[in-house]
């Protein structure tokens, strides 16, 4: 083949891009860092994207993004700007003007333009930002209705090998499901974050499901919005965890395919997004079987 004469089109076969995610998955037990997960990881997420996109001017894209960059406006928890006839009494009561309290907010509140992962506890609290290791989005094709739309935030962690050590002679619980505990449960402040920083990005949405991976298992929690008392603000820490599913595999027995649970989730997940994209049915070519 020629450099420039690339194919119009490429068939690409569930068989193959399995066997391909299956050669990842085995050498997971042997990867010590969480970063050596991602190859195996984004390979699924991005192969579960592609098989349930709708091809088609009506249809949409899914897309599985990493690092994806999520954040809370500047003037997200100031007060409501004060109408017209409150300013006017305001400014004759005190002799001032009604200030900005955007800009008090940023200075104080805004960290510096740094690295958007941050060590130091109290930065990390004032940094407006987060990155998910993954989100997937759904794109509808139709320019009339162009915004993004999110199925999951992803957190990936890998495997604690010190969990092994802390099982006690006798516990009922064996290693393997220490560890998955464990690990599932050391993420919940993070996932946390990521879904309030969620539902800034992404105003429209009452809800975030968010997969936590640990290795090959996954889990879905969903986090809705706290209310608030005052109609007019948001109130900060404002999620809680409306539902915690239990621990699933993401593939099936053999890895011929992913699981059934696995599939459940996403497709209930991505019809709730599909909403005015029209109603398709399970022999439309995209949707996973």
């Amino acid at each position: 083949m020629a450099p420039t004469n690339w194919p119009a089109w490429v068939k690409t076969f569930n068989v193959d891009e399995m066997l391909h995610i299956r050669r990842l998955a085995v050498d997971i037990v042997d990867h010590e860092l969480e970063a050596e997960l991602h190859p195996f990881l984004q390979t699924v997420l991005e192969w579960a994207s592609l098989r349930t996109s709708i091809p088609g001017p009506n249809g949409y894209r899914l897309r599985t993004i990493a690092q994806f960059i999520m954040t809370i406006p500047p003037d997200a928890f100031d007060a409501p700007e004060p109408t017209e006839r409150q300013t006017r009494a305001t400014s004759q009561a005190h002799g001032v003007v009604h200030g900005s309290l955007s800009s008090i907010s940023a200075s104080t509140m805004t960290a510096s333009s740094g690295p958007s992962v941050i060590s130091n506890p109290q930065q990390r609290a004032k940094d407006r930002r987060r990155t998910p290791d993954y989100a997937t989005l759904l794109s509808p094709h139709d320019p009339a209705k162009p915004h993004p739309r999110l199925l999951f935030v992803h957190e990936l962690k890998r495997y604690e090998e010190r969990v092994f050590q802390e099982v006690q002679e006798g516990s009922k619980k064996s290693p393997y499901e220490v560890i998955l505990e464990s690990s599932f449960r050391d993420m919940e402040e993070q996932i946390a974050e990521q879904a309030e920083l969620a539902l800034w990005t992404f105003r429209d949405l009452r809800v975030v499901y968010v997969m936590c991976h640990v290795g090959v298992h996954f889990k879905v929690v969903r986090f809705g919005r706290k209310n608030s008392k005052s109609a007019g603000r948001r109130a900060r820490g404002g999620v809680t965890a409306l539902y915690k599913s239990k621990v699933y595999m993401l593939l099936n027995e053999d890895c011929t395919d992913f699981s059934g649970d696995f599939k459940i989730w996403w497709t209930i997940v991505k019809h709730g997004q599909v909403g005015d994209l029209g109603a398709r049915t399970s022999s439309t070519p995209g949707n996973a079987n």
